[in-house]
């Protein structure tokens, strides 16, 4: 009996280990697989390590494309700008020469009348005087250059005569300065048309090499991109929004720590104006008080020595009045509706091309022609060049904190070298700018690398 149910149990147990061993076998053979061995694991472990490495070298060789992208843009700018500081100041020069040259030439038009009326008194002095005869042939074609025909002229005229001498001789010596200066003028028109077909030049091949960056970083930013998008397991399209949304956060980091940067800046000349002008102030003060004593003590001995007299002692002087203190500079006028019209002036052109040295609305402008021509939509007439609209701006009292920027204000980009970018501030945190070789007058955030800590408000 017992060996029945012996029987039956058995066949039971080998019927559950059967059917438990097919429904196993069914989820998966990893279940039948044994444990990893430490060997395993450290290599599970090296290649997770590796992959983030890759990852963080894929990062890192895109932000380095980025800033090769960004340095090129800028080479290209301070390419442009000094383009366009080299064609004004060829246009100044040509002008220069075309009027010294006008000059010279109507210097010696009066030479030839001058010489002309020497030429009539000559022809008196050789029909009166036939002693001169034989000094005609030895004559140069002024006529009366020798001491001899000017001694028979004066006696045949008297002073009538010596006046044309004098005046032609005059007239000549100023000619012969004049024309040494239109020689002299027309040298520096070369020289600045040559200095300008060399800055050209030099803009033409930072505006391919801008151009040439721009292509090979997009291309190789493709690459990168699939690359990190393999090494992660996603799509090439989740890793490229992923990583526009990453450099939307670190320009966004550039600028709140270029804005801190600025404010410290323009905290630390806003303190040192205020102590030249306490400095100021003391020294007044203290010339002020001087003068008081000087002239007290002055009185004294005055009186001193009039005491023994009979007559009134006159009342004292009243001390100089205090020496006001010096003045703040004035506060930049609000551009209010100018600035806004401004504005509209500079998106009116966007879409039109960059172009060298352009100051032609609908036609083609660089940075500093489309602030210009924007302003003077509304009757504000700026210098050309970046540089001079900068300099213009801050030396004339018109200079605002970037941190108080209106619309209409203007906003510049600077290094060692100098102004190198300008753009028109549209508010809300945009500009409008014309901005480098190869792209259109677009509509943009306003970016801080290389931003100067002061913008101009024109008007």
């Amino acid at each position: 009996m017992s060996s029945k149910k012996f029987s039956l149990r058995g066949r039971a147990l080998v019927s559950s280990l059967i059917i438990g061993g097919i429904a196993l076998s069914g989820l998966g053979g990893t279940f039948a697989l044994a444990a990893p061995s430490d060997d395993d694991i450290a290599r599970a472990k090296q290649a997770e390590k590796a992959a983030a490495g890759s990852v963080a070298d894929i990062e890192v060789k895109l932000a380095q494309n980025t800033a090769k992208s960004e340095e090129a843009l800028t080479a290209a700018q301070r390419a442009g700008e000094r383009f366009a500081q080299a064609s004004v100041k060829a246009d100044a020069a040509s002008r220069a020469a075309d009027k010294a040259r006008k000059d010279a030439d109507q210097a010696k038009k009066k030479v030839e009348e001058a010489r002309k009326s020497l030429g009539d008194v000559a022809t008196t002095v050789y029909r009166q005087s036939g002693s001169l005869s034989s000094a005609v042939p030895y004559l140069n074609a002024d006529g009366l250059e020798t001491i001899e025909m000017r001694r028979v002229a004066i006696e045949l005229f008297g002073g009538k005569a010596d006046q044309k001498m004098q005046t032609f001789s005059a007239m000549q010596q100023v000619a012969n300065v004049i024309e040494e200066r239109a020689t002299k003028a027309e040298a520096t028109q070369k020289a600045a048309a040559s200095a300008m077909e060399s800055r050209a030049s030099a803009a033409q091949q930072a505006a391919s090499a801008a151009e040439a960056a721009q292509r090979s970083t997009a291309q190789r930013r493709s690459e990168l991109i699939a690359q990190l998008a393999a090494a992660r397991g996603t799509t090439k399209e989740l890793e490229t929004k992923r990583q526009e949304e990453l450099e939307r956060q670190r320009r966004a980091r550039e600028a709140e720590a270029a804005r801190r940067a600025l404010a410290t800046q323009r905290a630390q000349e806003e303190a040192r104006r205020k102590a030249a002008e306490a400095a100021a102030a003391q020294q007044a003060e203290a010339q002020r008080q001087a003068a008081a004593q000087a002239q007290a003590q002055a009185q004294a001995q005055a009186q001193a020595n009039d005491s023994s007299a009979e007559d009134e002692t006159p009342a004292p002087a009243p001390a100089p009045a205090p020496a006001p203190a010096p003045a703040p500079a004035p506060a930049p006028a609000p551009s209010g509706g100018g600035g806004n019209a401004v504005v509209a002036a500079a998106a009116s052109q966007i879409g039109v091309p960059y172009v060298w040295g352009g100051a032609a609305r609908y036609a083609g402008l660089d940075c500093s022609g489309l602030s210009m021509t924007s302003w003077a939509q509304v009757g504000v007439d700026l210098p050309r060049t970046a540089e001079q609209q900068y300099l213009w701006g801050v030396n004339s009292g018109r200079g605002v904190s970037i941190n108080n920027l209106r619309a209409g204000d203007l906003v510049f980009w600077g290094d060692a070298s100098g102004v190198y970018h300008v753009a028109v501030y549209a508010g809300g945190g945009e500009i409008i700018e014309a901005p480098y070789p190869g792209a259109t007058v677009r509509r943009t955030g306003l970016y801080y690398g290389n931003l100067m800590a002061l913008g101009v408000r024109p008007a």
